[in-house]
């Protein structure tokens, strides 16, 4: 779903050289600072990186990922410019913001939680519709000060595709079974 937005030589088209089946439900994301910043909410982050313009960098799962874009996407919704440093996962890009090598990080909530309980990082907001279980104390996006970052939501989804003109009764067979599953607890 992400591909079109940052490569133009796909091999494919995501919309014509797939079908679509179904919906398994999202992940939520968190945007968190290593606990020596002096930042402690997202107005205060976008204080501080106005106020230390050039100072801030960013750690994400890699060129094109959630966490990158979501990066991107808070720098141009509120005018703040910070570097970028791609990782190949998330919990990467946590463990350096934890070390503190890096300042901020965009990363699953999943990657980030054993960082906020060691004291290495601080949440500053889920990148959900709602807080994340894992971190109730922690605002989402919609209600963390910030506005116009509601498009942030969610962090991530995942879904069943298969190849090129399914069968419609394939589809709709797939796509009961998929809605059967995802209410299961």
């Amino acid at each position: 779903a992400q591909a079109p937005a940052v490569r133009k030589d796909l091999p494919y088209d995501p919309l014509k050289d797939f079908t679509l089946i179904g919906f398994f439900g999202t992940a939520p994301g968190t945007i968190y600072v290593n606990a020596e910043l002096p930042v402690k909410t997202m107005p205060e982050l976008v204080a501080y990186a106005r106020a230390n313009p050039g100072k801030l960098s960013f750690g994400s799962g890699g060129f094109g990922s959630a966490g990158h874009l979501q990066g991107e996407y808070l720098m141009s919704r509120t005018g703040i410019k910070r570097l970028h440093v791609p990782f190949k996962s998330d919990p990467d890009a946590a463990r350096e913001v934890g070390a503190g090598r890096l300042q901020v990080g965009f990363s699953t909530t999943r990657a980030v939680v054993p960082l906020v309980t060691d004291g290495k990082v601080r949440p500053l907001a889920t990148t959900d519709w709602k807080r994340a279980p894992q971190l109730p104390n922690v605002p989402a996006i919609a209600e963390s000060g910030v506005r116009g970052l509601e498009g942030m939501a969610p962090y991530s989804f995942s879904g069943l595709v298969g190849p090129a003109n399914l069968p419609p009764a394939v589809v709709s067979r797939l796509g009961e079974a998929i809605n059967r599953i995802t209410v299961m607890p």
